[in-house]
């Protein structure tokens, strides 16, 4: 089973003095027994030593770890008391439940989701049900353990909101919620309002300025498409003595349609209806519409959606103002108000036309906008109010009556120094458009923002005879920008204050800001920082990965990225940070700027050094111990599999009479032997080898990828022939020896337990024959 590498041992003498050489064998046997059971005893030992050390370090890797998280929790925790919303959430068995929460978070899902309570424990599914896409986001951060930002729309409930969304190694993510929603729809409704007042007071300055009705219809239509954003435009007005209507005026229909298409006037279509009605009437969707029929509309031109407004007298209109979408839409009382106001302008231009000297319906349609309408009489000195609407006198409290001969300037009050009033003052005096931002007070005196827009009207020579203003009260919209400034300053503060490292930088990676935790990590001030970019302070092995995810981020590819790097700090130390890279655009989608969030990890790298090299390395030599070594063979036993024509070897080392020396000369000599002895038998190794301890005096060597099985031998050879050299310890010299156990070849198995099993089996065999000395395993 075992083949000899040297000429030892002989037979036993024969004759009379048999019984005398097998009493002597038997006193060997018995010796090498009691030496083998104190070699066994010495192991036990070492064996509850490596315990106790392996519980000393789990238990500081215990204590090291709770110090880790009661610090991030501190730390975390100062979110909890800022004004946004913020939870935390608990991964449990790849189920998120809520673990902690601000007040603000409790107010804004009373206020916004309409929830009275919340408790801890509860699943997002049941917390945000009425915005599911809240919670996708949240388990999409788990699933990806990636930090992120989301802007959020939820238009059925006029909700925009930013959300981050900020994950907590290993399993917790913290979320943070600013409610953007009043800002954004204040905007988008004053945009909209503003665009409808000019789209009316255009459209009326044009009434007042044309006798054209076709010039004045074709405007309406573009107007009103324009303003409200659709496809499709029309006006329709009655055949006198006739039960049909024709298209006078359209937008994006084809030009040979309009003059020539008719409808009938009954309620089996939707302008028929709209006349029957004698009131607006809106599509929902075409589609499922049952009071009237729709096919044309709807195959020909794949409308879903629209609103109808009749034009002129309730009782008896003249036409219909309709437009129509080719998506699903509803109209807002805004844009219903908008389109009953440009039908009142036509309906008023269309009974000038008719009836020139009156203008009781334009009083009419003007008195129907929410606006305040007032009309001056440029031809006199001081300017004087000559009309109202309603809409103005609800705006300031004043009657017609108390108004009508003064000039606006009493609605100044006291306060006639704003400078929006020089420029005001200058487009009058030279007959111009003009758009003012004023402070105005109501006849209670309460002050009220005023945004005036003036439009001069001139007759048929050219000359200046009137202006009409249009005023709308932006009170509100003034209330929620000074709102938005308080909302940004809470941002600021809570940038600067953000415990983790926080950083707006440029597309080209300059600063532009960083909190004050940034300039603590770094050592930097915050001047000299804004001065850097943050490549500058990139670790340089990792600049190149950056820069490609960079330009990822600048081409689009990517919105965000996380990934651990270095920094270097103004004392040149190297700091070990996770940072968050995020990329955020304009509104037109636009790359902005990138936001990037840094967390210094440095504690738990040196943890997780430590950690790695108590459970994988012998404490004594540095060497690779028992679990690392065996994680190696599987993964030559792995490799070898998929190549088997590449050659790997085991050599299983033991000292002889190394308890010997310990016992005569100390632990520590021993200890410093089995030092020198791993630094020998190094340097009879390739670098691609491994040399590891597995306990005591027993150590291993793994070659892998030999030319051939005989190399092994050689190495064992050559280990034996280093040793002869002595170890110069403690004032004397040493000769230690080694019985070696070799295994040539490892194809034919299937465990690291099985290759150390025979291995270990042919080394004792060296030892049985003598030690110093190599032998070979074979199958038998």
């Amino acid at each position: 089973m075992v083949n000899e590498s040297s000429d030892q041992g002989g037979q036993p003498p024969r004759g009379i003095g048999s019984f005398a050489w097998l009493i002597e064998a038997y006193g060997q046997a018995i010796a090498l027994l009691e030496n083998q059971a104190a070699q066994i005893e010495t192991l036990e030992r070492e064996k509850d030593h490596l315990a106790n050390q392996y519980r000393e370090a789990l238990q500081q890797y215990h204590q090291l770890k709770e110090q880790y998280d009661h610090q991030y929790s501190q730390q975390y925790q100062e979110y909890f008391s800022l004004p946004l919303p913020c939870y935390r959430w608990q991964a449990i068995e790849g189920e998120l439940y809520l673990s902690d929460f601000n007040p603000a978070a409790a107010r804004f899902n009373s206020q916004a989701l309409q929830q009275p309570s919340l408790n801890l424990g509860q699943r997002p599914q049941k917390i945000f049900a009425a915005l599911p896409t809240l919670y996708h986001h949240l388990e999409n951060c788990l699933k990806r353990e990636v930090s992120n930002s989301q802007r959020l729309q939820f238009i059925r409930l006029n909700l925009y909101l930013r959300v981050e969304y900020v994950f907590i190694a290993p399993d917790q993510i913290l979320m943070c919620i600013l409610d953007e929603s009043e800002q954004l729809l204040t905007e988008q409704q004053l945009r909209q309002q503003v665009r409808q007042q000019s789209a009316i007071a255009k459209l009326g300055s044009i009434s007042l300025n044309t006798s054209d009705l076709a010039k004045l219809f074709r405007q309406a239509v573009i107007f009103v498409a324009r303003t409200l954003d659709v496809p499709y435009s029309c006006l329709y007005l009655k055949q006198k003595k006739t039960s049909i209507c024709t298209l006078e005026a359209g937008y994006g229909w084809p030009v040979d349609l309009i003059g020539a298409v008719t409808v009938s006037t009954t309620p089996d279509s939707h302008v028929g209806y709209t006349l029957t009605q004698q009131q607006a009437i809106s599509i929902e969707d075409l589609r499922v519409e049952s009071r009237f029929r729709g096919e044309t509309l709807l195959h020909n031109y794949q409308v879903v959606s629209g609103i109808s407004m009749p034009i002129g007298p309730v009782d008896n209109p003249w036409g219909v103002l309709a437009v129509y979408s080719t998506e699903e839409r509803h109209f807002s009382g805004d844009e219903t108000y908008f389109l009953q106001a440009i039908a009142h302008v036509l309906s008023s231009s269309i009974e000038r036309d008719r009836q020139a000297a009156d203008m009781n319906l334009l009083h009419r349609s003007i008195n129907v906008i929410r606006q305040g309408v007032v009309i001056t009489d440029a031809r006199e000195e001081n300017n004087p109010i000559i009309y109202v609407n309603q809409g103005f006198e609800k705006i300031t409290g004043y009657t017609a009556d108390e108004i009508l001969g003064r000039n606006c300037n009493f609605l100044q009050g006291r306060d006639r120094r704003q400078p929006p009033l020089t420029e005001l003052r200058a487009a009058i005096l030279k007959g111009q458009e003009c758009n003012v931002t004023l402070r105005n007070y109501r006849k209670n005196g309460e002050p009220f923002w005023n945004a005036l827009h003036i439009f001069p009207v001139r007759d048929p020579a050219g000359y200046l005879t009137h202006f009409i203003g249009i005023q709308t009260d932006i009170s509100h919209e003034k209330a929620a920008a000074a709102n938005l400034q308080k909302t940004e300053a809470q941002f600021h503060q809570t940038f600067q204050l953000a415990p983790i490292g926080m950083a707006i930088t440029t597309l080209g990676g300059h600063y532009e800001r960083v909190n004050q935790a940034w300039c603590r990590i770094t050592g930097y001030d915050q001047e000299t920082l804004l001065e850097k970019t943050y490549l500058e302070l990139t670790h340089p092995d990792d600049q190149a990965e950056d820069e490609r995810l960079n330009e990822l981020l600048q081409q689009g590819d990517r919105q965000e990225f996380q990934r651990e790097k270095r920094y270097i700090a103004q004392d040149g130390q190297k700091i070990h940070i996770l940072e968050q890279v995020a990329l955020v655009r304009d509104a037109e989608g636009k790359p902005l700027h990138v936001i990037r969030q840094m967390v210094d990890i440095g504690d738990r790298k040196q943890i997780e050094q430590r950690l790695v090299q108590e459970a994988f390395y012998d404490h004594l030599t540095g060497l690779p111990n028992r679990s690392l070594l065996e994680e190696r063979l599987e993964q030559v036993i792995k490799q070898q599999q998929r190549y088997p024509q590449h050659h790997n070897a085991l050599l299983f080392l033991d000292l002889d009479y190394f308890k010997a020396i310990n016992d005569r000369l100390g632990h520590l000599v021993g200890d410093q032997l089995l030092q020198d002895f791993a630094k020998r038998i190094c340097h009879c190794l390739r670098d691609v080898d491994t040399l590891a301890r597995l306990g005591g005096d027993e150590f291993v060597v793994l070659l892998t990828e030999i030319t051939e099985p005989q190399t092994a031998f050689e190495v064992s050879q050559r280990i034996h022939k280093a040793l002869q050299t002595p170890f110069e310890l403690a004032g004397q010299s040493l000769f230690v020896k080694v019985s070696i156990g070799v295994l040539p070849k490892l194809d034919r198995y299937l465990t690291a337990t099985g290759i150390l099993r025979d291995a270990d089996l042919a080394m004792y065999h060296a030892k049985a024959k003598g030690r110093a000395r190599s032998e070979v395993f074979e199958l038998p």
